[in-house]
């Protein structure tokens, strides 16, 4: 392969801004067909996100209340998984949230 039959820098971005072009279109498109939405459906989604977040939250935390009162650590591993399982439910709700 030669240096002329790659694509420049300039023509890669290029196709990359018409590839993000395309699939904001195909949301926007998506959007129109699916029409306004109703306050019912935005309780659902809230509820969805919160459910997202709370449930591994709450697993941390049992677990972690749990790996304490075994090892006698105070609040140590309670703190901790409760702390991942906030971070995992939030990254669940951030990539739901940019495949819609």
């Amino acid at each position: 392969m030669t240096d002329n039959d790659r694509p420049s820098p300039v023509e890669k971005e290029r196709e990359e801004f018409h590839r993000e072009v395309e699939r904001k279109e195909e949301r926007a498109r998506k959007a129109r067909e699916a029409g306004d939405r109703t306050l019912q459906y935005g309780l659902g989604v809230f509820g969805v996100v919160g459910w997202s977040i709370v449930v591994p939250t709450l697993i941390g935390v049992a677990v972690g209340a749990w790996l304490d009162a075994r090892t006698g650590g105070g609040i140590r591993y309670t703190l901790s998984l409760m702390s991942a399982g906030l971070i995992l439910g939030l990254v669940n709700v951030w990539n739901w949230m940019q495949k819609r």
